[in-house]
């Protein structure tokens, strides 16, 4: 068999119809990985067990994959690229090339193991990392988790790992790393294998005599979030982590307050109070061995997870490589922090676009970034500067499919939208839901902003619903969009059906396939039944469908629910409209007149007991929204600064 022959082998053995070339060039180069110590280094192919013949092979005709179509010396396969990103897809089985043994099978799937092991990129270690784990969680589900699934653990002794016993510990390091990162996206109580596995792995090692105290704390993180899933405690993982800090290295302590860091993130552990709190407690606990000099990797973690008082207390590590120190701007941006993060990020531009170039995808993604936090700080001229500046050097095709034009495109739209540029942001958001392109939850984000704006313009009410509003584009990606569209996607709606007037609800006809969509996906879903936009939007539906059956009981806590969400943390637009909206027209005479008019379910006592819970919260509402309506520009361009971001473009690209 010759090498092409057996690449393309190598090719149908990952079991998926499109494999992103990143894959096999990130394979054959040295990677980033955190060492004990928690400082980054580099990592070969040979070290995590990529074939070396694969790796002669890239080298030698890596330049076949260069131009889009069908791939010269492969059979079926073609060039693509989309978004940014280029990949080889099958078009064509062919059963000649898939091996003929079991024996041969497993070679070739652990060869295939290796390959993406290596590609993958290792947490909190490179500005595109979760470009790149979005990027590979097709091939995540199509191959990894169906192959970590089938094998056993006499498999995992036998061919799954490398052969050398030295090369074991950090191939089964990297593997860990990667399935971390993939929990997230599946969800804690994802699949079984993500139960299964790692427990395997841990006792292989462990047989093996491979497996030392360090490693069992550093690959039992990943047994142990699932094993929170599974019995709703901590117990066990504190008693193996957190209780035992002081014994194991910096690279184990970080893994320790990511790990904390999924728990909390959980959806399906947020309904049980007791464990998100013993969570949160834990993870107050959590800090890095040293504080005054604290590893790379452990800094990360903190300013993931610390607050800015308990971060204040931790030493920055100096001198911070240029990736980290990127993504020590944008953990900080996730965080909230968006003044430290527009500064931080602003520093490090200038090297950022040294190193990378003002068009790559690391530079757009961080001023994409800094314009948000511009914007969410009420400084939206600049962020519409920055944002602006940047759009103007992606013009080609090919940039202007990539993740980051969008990014920069919604920041610009963001700015425009603070600033009441209505008009501008409608015909925007327009381009955007017009671009073959755009991501599918780009898409529903700009649906969602598309159908505020035409609000705020008195374009709601009954035309949001008509077939060729933004809402009805929405409902088509409601399903598969994240939980946090969803309920944006409820409050827009709610907001809508709000704004048409009660005497016409049961006459009009505009909503009714809107709605219909809407409860089929309400049918499907479990876990966001009991949310306040779910409450609000299910009241306001019963004045469209007046013959459906009452439900007092999820009502009733519906509407005590409201109030309550997101009252500690800073409130976007869409939240003050629908908050006060809500507790101004509806919660107190539609509470009276349903439980009082109504069926009686509660005392004059407990009555009395929620008016007055409902009116502090207003109270609340309403001051939030003077403070934030009165919220003072915090970024100011001084006459030095005003051209700085054009003469850090020129410089560079001269």
């Amino acid at each position: 068999m010759d090498r092409f022959d057996e690449f393309q082998q190598l090719l149908h053995s990952f079991r998926c119809e499109r494999l992103p070339l990143d894959l096999f060039t990130r394979a054959t180069a040295e990677m980033s990985s955190w060492s004990p110590s928690g400082e980054i280094t580099s990592v070969s192919p040979q070290r995590h067990g990529v074939p070396l013949w694969f790796i002669d092979f890239w080298v030698s005709h890596s330049h076949r994959f260069e131009q889009d179509g069908p791939i010269t010396g492969l059979k079926g396969f073609y060039m693509v690229s989309e978004g940014g990103f280029r990949y080889l897809e099958r078009r064509e089985e062919d059963p000649v090339f898939q091996p003929d043994n079991a024996a041969d099978q497993r070679v070739c799937l652990a060869e295939c193991l290796a390959i993406m092991v290596h590609a993958f990129p290792c947490i909190n270690s490179e500005v595109l990392g979760e470009e790149l784990v979005s990027m590979f969680m097709p091939l995540a589900k199509t191959f990894l988790l169906p192959l970590l699934a089938a094998v056993t653990g006499q498999d995992v002794d036998d061919w799954l790992l490398p052969r050398s016993d030295e090369l074991k510990i950090q191939f089964a390091y990297s593997l860990s790393d990667m399935l971390h990162q993939i929990v997230p996206y599946l969800g804690v109580g994802g699949p079984s294998v993500l139960t299964t596995f790692p427990e395997r792995l841990l006792s292989s090692l462990d047989r093996q005599g491979l497996c030392f105290y360090q490693d069992k704390v550093l690959l039992g993180c990943l047994v142990g979030i699932i094993d929170v899933h599974r019995c709703r405690t901590l117990n066990s993982f504190l008693a193996s982590t957190l209780q035992n800090a002081r014994r194991v290295n910096q690279r184990c302590n970080a893994w320790i307050g990511l790990s904390l860091a999924i728990l909390l993130s959980a959806k399906g552990l947020l309904s049980s109070k007791p464990l998100t709190d013993a969570i949160s407690v834990a993870m107050d606990t959590w800090k890095p061995l040293s504080q005054d000099s604290p590893s790379r990797m452990e800094y990360l973690v903190a300013v993931d997870i610390l607050s800015t008082q308990q971060l204040s207390q931790v030493h920055r590590p100096v001198p911070m490589p240029l990736e980290l120190d990127i993504l020590c701007g944008l953990l900080l941006a996730r965080k909230g922090a968006y003044l430290d993060a527009h500064n931080s990020l602003k520093a490090a531009m200038p090297s950022a676009i040294q190193t990378w170039g003002a068009t790559s995808l690391q530079v757009g993604i961080m001023a994409a970034e800094s314009a948000n936090c511009c914007n969410v700080v009420r400084s939206e001229a600049l962020a519409e500067r920055i944002a602006g500046r940047f759009l103007e050097l992606r013009t080609t095709q090919e940039l202007s499919t990539r993740r980051d034009w969008f990014y920069l495109r919604v920041a610009l739209i963001d700015s425009h939208i603070g600033q009441a540029k209505y008009q501008e942001a409608d015909r925007e958001l327009a381009g955007v839901l017009e671009h073959s392109y755009t991501p599918d939850t780009i898409r529903m984000m700009s649906c969602l902003r598309l159908a505020k704006v035409r609000r705020r313009m008195e374009r709601g009410g009954r035309e949001a619903f008509r077939a060729s509003a933004p809402l009805q584009a929405g409902a088509a990606l409601l399903k598969q969009a994240p939980k946090v569209l969803q309920r944006e996607f409820l409050e827009e709606t709610a907001c809508n059906l709000a704004a048409i007037p009660e005497a016409e609800r049961k006459e009009a006809p505009e909503p009714t396939e809107l709605i219909k969509n809407v409860d089929e996906f309400i049918q499907e879903s479990e876990t966001g039944l009991q949310t306040p936009s779910m409450a609000w939007y299910k009241k306001l539906w019963r004045d469209f469908k007046p013959n459906t059956p009452e439900t007092p009981e999820h009502l009733r806590d519906g509407l005590l629910e409201l109030p309550e969400e997101d009252l500690d943390n800073p409130l976007t637009p869409g939240h003050v409209e629908a908050i006060t909206e809500l507790l101004r027209k509806k919660f107190r005479r539609d509470m009276l007149l349903h439980y009082v008019d109504g069926s009686p379910s509660l005392s004059q006592e407990q009555i009395e007991r929620i008016m007055e819970e409902a009116d502090a919260i207003y109270a609340e509402v309403n001051r939030r929204i003077e403070s934030w309506s009165e919220l003072p520009r915090q970024l100011h361009e001084t006459d030095a600064e005003r051209y700085e971001l054009e003469e850090v473009l020129r410089y560079w690209m001269s």
